[in-house]
């Protein structure tokens, strides 16, 4: 009698084939699901950069200029009848001047702080604002080290690092915190959930009390408790060089102390974008398009920049991560929205050939050398490669501010 056997299983062979087919298939897959995931990222970023676009136009509607966080009379503000631009005083003293104007008081006024947070109590922080002794820095565009522009104690920073402040956000129904961060600006994200910033959609990242501790490097760092850091910078930044008059980045050479002329921070209205398409509005301020480092520790430990070094300032700086700037090697990429609201990839080879082309033509070229922070730029010493050769200048110090072009293009 012949017995039908029913074999059951895979050979050892076949097992084998078909984990080897397997594979074959995961490692195709992979790069392309790699990549899916990326653009899905970047046009996440692209979306962001738009709509914080649309509620700053929200808001030049409203008044006529951009939001800079700055008086926009600030160094005609008079002190013992004297305008301050004419006395040769620095931002601080100007500040104070026109918080102690009777038509001023209020130091956390809401057209002029930049306001953290929501409440009907002290307690929730409802009226905070930047505007202590320590951080007169963050009330106006931009800071240039051992310039009328900063304090005694300011470094180099300023408020185009927050457009996403409550007195803009507020205007679409806001604050919100998700279109404010980059979906690849991973270090500063994670550090972030950590703290439950992102556990309520209508609340901005702010500190509460002891619960979301965020000024304890600020305040630690300066050894004061007078003027805390209520509020996280965002993942984007908006272009300095659009936020001040015009005239500021007028001259050839460099550029002129807002604080020396009497309309140096009347910031401008989108009105005044000459080149609407070829100027920047906001881009990531990170590197983090073709960058495959995400923490520096190149920042220094006194001086300016020192605030940035997590050795520094301990765990406050993203949990001892500092992220390379947009401006970090000549491969970066930075996702950007102009003056027109169109989302570009600003590709730092492309601008630093535009300069040159320029420069060629002119002499000046698209950006501003001499400007306060001298042949470095935007913190290029701490860049990535710290070269001149790096363009560190674009978005910045764009010649000519608003008027002007960060690329070239019809």
């Amino acid at each position: 009698m012949t017995l039908n056997r029913t074999r059951k299983g895979f050979t050892l062979v076949e097992l084998l084939v078909v984990v080897s087919i397997i594979a074959l298939l995961v490692a195709i897959l992979l790069p392309a699901v790699s990549a899916a995931r990326d653009t899905a990222r970047v046009n996440g970023s692209k979306s962001n950069v738009h709509q914080v676009f649309k509620v700053h136009r929200v808001y030049d509607t409203e008044h006529g200029h951009y939001w800079t966080g700055c008086p926009s009379d600030l160094a005609a503000t008079k002190i013992n009848s004297v305008p301050a631009f004419a006395t040769g005083a620095n931002v601080e003293a100007a500040l104070r001047a026109w918080q102690n104007n009777v038509a001023n008081s209020g130091w956390a006024d809401t057209e002029f702080g930049v306001q953290w947070g929501e409440g009907s109590s002290n307690s929730d922080f409802a009226g905070s604002a930047w505007a202590g002794a320590l951080v007169t820095e963050f009330n106006v565009p931009y800071t240039w080290d051992g310039q009328l522009t900063s304090g005694p104690n300011a470094p180099a920073l300023g408020t185009f690092r927050f457009p996403n402040s409550y007195t803009v956000s507020r205007r679409v129904n806001g604050p919100y915190n998700d279109i404010f961060f980059a979906p690849k600006d991973d270090v500063v994200i994670d550090w972030l959930r950590e703290l439950d910033c992102f556990d309520d959609a209508n609340q901005l990242c702010a500190g509460i009390g002891d619960e979301i501790n965020l000024d304890g490097g600020w305040q630690n760092y300066y050894g004061s408790t007078d003027g805390y850091m209520w509020g996280m910078a965002s993942s984007y930044c908006l272009s300095p060089a659009a936020m001040f008059n015009s005239n500021v980045y007028s001259s050839t050479n460099g550029h002129a102390d807002p604080m020396t002329m009497s309309n140096g921070f009347r910031s401008p209205s989108s009105a005044n974008a000459r080149y609407a398409s070829l100027k920047t509005f906001l881009c990531e301020h990170h590197h983090l398009q073709n960058n495959k480092f995400s923490c520096s520790m190149d920042w220094p430990t006194s001086g300016r920049g020192a605030w940035m070094n997590p050795r520094i300032t301990g765990t406050w700086h993203y949990d001892g991560c500092a992220p390379y700037l947009f401006n970090a090697h000549w491969d970066s990429n930075p996702v950007t929205c102009m003056q027109d609201g169109a989302t570009v990839m600003m590709g730092i080879a492309e601008v630093r050939r535009a300069d040159a082309t320029v420069k060629n033509g002119d002499g000046i070229g698209l950006y501003n050398s001499n400007t306060g922070d001298g042949d470095n730029g935007y913190m290029l010493e701490y860049s990535r490669y710290g070269s001149p050769s790096i363009l560190s200048k674009v978005h910045t110090h764009t010649h000519m501010g608003i008027a002007g072009r960060d690329r070239l293009g019809n």
